[in-house]
């Protein structure tokens, strides 16, 4: 509204100077009406025949620049603003709005020299404020950008700008409730907005909320079928339900649109894998090392992927890298314990996993293997207690009661063991019938 009322008194009190300009200010004036009124398609179209009258009035090019931004014309909002700045070096609203769009656009060294001249020229407004804490939050200083943001929402509840990255700020520091509380103001604000949608689709990922995320990553790609963003976390999502084709014609989406992005071949490498077409698998890997080499998820994937093909030696080779990059990851401690109890390293391998283990017992898928491993080397009651914890994950895994009544019967629990066998004889394992008409006489 405050610049709708500028607009109106600078076209009553300018002078009029060339003959033709009052059509233009007309042109001007109606279009900021459509503008307030929502009608932005007939509001652009009058700021349009306003500009080709007169290419000298800065509020006008602003206005279009504004109403370009409601119909997601961001490369036409810039250049409107641009214009502006042209026509006026000091118009510090107009390099705000333009730094906005470079920031939504992730061109965060042009939004910051724009943040920075509106500070600059106008230091005290207190939505330029928002743009100060964007710059920390870009910085990764997130309790100082957090202040700022929490101190214009006292006084602007209504600010998208600034709920949306205090609601990345959020996000950022892992208070994914208040995270989620802020991108619901936001898009109640502009519910349109694809950033903010995919902020949520990559927030439910993260805590593994893979349908709302799906929810959030489809109306993206409804705004944007050609959005790098959504198609990379929707081939995430097709992979896991492992819906492969999809997963792979959104991820080469995301090649066509930057190949210079390693990620971008990981991903392309895992769905290949997922549907067995290793050799290409090892190709799109290979593309991603060449781009980057100190990610050791990369070598993991190719030792994986090498482990697949029955390449022992290779796939040793790639997990002694990933190792070397990352020594004390335990996650990659415990596939490499996996792969020593494949290749028949019993004694590295029960040797990892004790550590492992120990360290963070929330692995729990190893406990199956360290069960199998003590098993073999006659440690019955650590064999069990393992046993125990895996039943507990698969309680409808046959093999695994079998195998727990093994070790009651080298215990000397044949009561036990006669449960086990009976409950793996009812889950499918047909070896148990024997087992049970011996231990349950």
């Amino acid at each position: 509204m405050k610049l709708l009322k500028l607009f109106v008194l600078i076209y009553f009190l300018c002078p009029l100077v060339i003959k033709g300009q009052e059509t233009a200010q007309e042109f001007g004036y109606v279009g900021s009406v459509m503008r307030d009124q929502g009608r932005f398609i007939e509001a652009l179209d009058h700021f349009n025949k306003s500009i080709a009258l007169d290419k000298s009035n800065k509020y006008v090019h602003l206005l279009r620049g504004l109403t370009n931004i409601e119909l997601d014309n961001y490369d036409d909002a810039i250049d409107d603003f641009t214009a502006a700045i042209a026509l006026d070096s000091l118009y510090d609203f107009a390099y705000f709005k333009r730094g906005e769009i470079y920031a939504d656009l992730d061109e965060i060294e042009k939004a910051e020299s724009d943040f920075k001249r509106a500070l600059k020229l106008n230091p005290d407004r207190l939505q330029y404020q928002a743009a100060k804490a964007f710059m920390l939050f870009e910085a990764n200083q997130f309790e100082e950008a957090l202040q700022i943001f929490n101190k214009i929402n006292e006084q602007d509840t209504a600010n998208w700008f600034n709920l949306y990255y205090r609601g990345k700020t959020h996000h950022s520091m892992g208070n994914t409730d208040s995270a989620l509380n802020d991108y619901n103001k936001a898009l109640a604000i502009n519910p349109f907005h694809l950033n903010t949608n995919l902020a949520k689709a990559t927030l439910y990922m993260d805590v593994g909320n893979r349908d709302s995320a799906l929810v959030y990553t489809d109306k993206s790609l409804l705004y944007d079928p050609e959005n790098t963003k959504a198609n990379f976390i929707k081939s995430f999502i097709s992979l896991y339900d492992m819906e492969l084709i999809e997963a792979l014609s959104h991820i080469d989406i995301c090649i066509r649109n930057d190949a210079s992005f390693y990620h971008f071949y990981v991903q392309k490498a895992r769905i290949l894998a997922a549907l067995n077409r290793l050799d290409e698998a090892i190709k799109f890997n290979k593309i991603a090392l060449q781009l980057e080499r100190n990610d050791w998820e990369v070598y993991h994937l190719m030792a994986k992927i090498w482990t697949e093909k029955r390449s022992m030696t290779n796939a040793q080779v790639y997990y002694e890298k990933a190792l070397e990059l990352s020594p004390d990851n335990l996650f990659l401690q415990s596939h490499y314990a996996f792969f020593l109890y494949r290749v028949d390293r019993d004694e590295e391998a029960l040797e990892l996993m004790n550590y492992v283990l120990d360290k963070d017992p929330t692995i729990d898928w190893l406990y199956r293997y360290r069960a199998l491993i003590n098993h073999y080397f006659d440690n019955h009651k650590a064999a069990k207690n393992d046993f125990d914890k895996a039943i507990e994950l698969e309680p409808d895994d046959s093999f695994l009661f079998f195998k727990r009544g093994t070790c009651h019967v080298k215990l000397g629990e044949n009561d036990k063991a006669c449960e086990d066998y009976k409950k793996a004889y009812e889950l499918g394992y047909e070896k148990s019938k024997q087992f049970v008409n011996r231990f349950c006489e």
